[in-house]
């Protein structure tokens, strides 16, 4: 072979290496969308971090739960007869997925920022809830009433990974 066709013969195989590669980066960056029934395409959930606060008149029930975007949960109880309890989870992927499509579902920005009877008692008698999705935040408060029932659900989802936190699991031999 001749100097120009072996010249020739490795820059096509050059060409052709850079090519595949840089098609492969290329399809990394991409959502992967599945074809056939058996493999849905799955939006992905943009991040999503929750704050929870309640503070009530009876010296037994304020507690905080924060949830963030990697599915850390933190639940702090500040119960006057105890030292503060702090509790610390861990959310499956698919329990975050789960927890911000229902948030996204209820339709969170369309809410008002306050459902308050007494603004006088907001500090020491009521919810605050603080949600951000993606580059939306929103904050409600309540207290005194209580409020919408898709924003009562979404505080019952967070009530239910509270409870799972602070009471132990039974032993199922038992």
């Amino acid at each position: 072979m001749s100097i120009t066709k072996k010249y020739i013969f490795y820059s096509l195989i050059l060409c052709f290496i850079f090519g595949f590669t840089h098609h492969l980066s290329a399809q990394s960056k991409e959502p992967k969308v599945y074809s056939g029934h058996y493999q849905p395409y799955y939006e992905p959930t943009p991040e999503i971090s929750v704050f929870y606060s309640v503070k009530k008149h009876s010296l037994t029930q304020d507690y905080e739960i924060i949830i963030t975007n990697r599915g850390e949960v933190i639940v702090s109880e500040n119960n006057y007869y105890d030292k503060p309890k702090v509790y610390n989870a861990k959310l499956s992927e698919a329990e975050l997925n789960t927890l911000a499509d229902f948030i996204l579902k209820t339709d969170i920005f369309q809410f008002k920022d306050e459902y308050v009877a007494d603004k006088d008692f907001i500090d020491s008698d009521g919810e605050r809830l603080k949600i951000r999705i993606g580059n939306r935040t929103k904050q409600i408060v309540i207290s005194a009433v209580t409020g919408p029932s898709r924003i009562r659900a979404i505080i019952n989802k967070l009530e239910e990974i509270r409870q799972r936190m602070i009471k132990p699991v039974e032993d199922a031999t038992l």
